[in-house]
């Protein structure tokens, strides 16, 4: 399940087009401390080599001249594999079953995730994973109306100094839970919450 006409977005949050903006400056403070941005640059960077390269043999070989479409080939290429991501069941498998019928991507619910967590004042979303909690399989009888599937919820975030980290964390937790009942309906069996940075605002 993915909003049409979203940017994909790194699992820290940052786009893949703002990433590659910038391949030629140097990395800002953020994309050297994030192993997603870091990674990103180094792909990105690559395709980058590889088509300077190209251009080069286009002087001096007019047949191999690239055609205008190359970066957008080349970005095309890049959100498409940002785009790809695990899948999570929103129906919970029966005992004997191997999957669910209906499934959402990892990364269209952890985009919901750090929607809700950055609604709470002082607090920012950074990584964000969601696991099934494959101890919560059901045994039901047949023809018995679908349950909803249960994950676990792993997210890291950064809290301002001059605000409660007991309460930034409640307050995210709550918000968590309603907005991903109400956009994905599945069930959060635990929500797991790192504060691993403090900021100034």
């Amino acid at each position: 399940m993915a909003i049409a006409g979203d940017q994909p977005r790194l699992p820290c949050g940052r786009l893949v087009d703002d990433v590659w903006d910038r391949i030629d400056a140097p990395p800002t403070a953020h994309e050297q401390s994030c192993e997603f941005c870091t990674e990103a640059r180094g792909r990105l960077a690559r395709l980058a080599e590889a088509t300077a390269e190209l251009r080069l043999n286009d002087d001096q070989d007019p047949a191999m001249q690239i055609g205008v479409g190359v970066k957008s080939a080349i970005m095309q290429i890049a959100r498409t594999e940002i785009r790809r991501s695990r899948i999570l069941p929103l129906e919970r498998p029966a005992h004997h079953e191997v999957e669910a019928s209906l499934a959402i991507s990892e990364q269209a619910v952890t985009a919901v995730i750090r929607a809700a967590a950055d609604t709470v004042p002082g607090l920012r979303a950074r990584r964000c994973t969601v696991d099934l909690d494959t101890s919560r399989t059901m045994e039901t009888a047949p023809n018995a109306p679908p349950e909803p599937a249960v994950v676990i919820v792993e997210l890291r975030v950064a809290v301002a100094v001059h605000v409660s980290i007991l309460e930034a964390v409640a307050a995210c937790r709550a918000r968590i839970e309603e907005r991903m009942s109400r956009r994905t309906g599945l069930i959060i069996s635990a929500i797991n919450i790192t504060v691993e940075d403090l900021y100034d605002d």
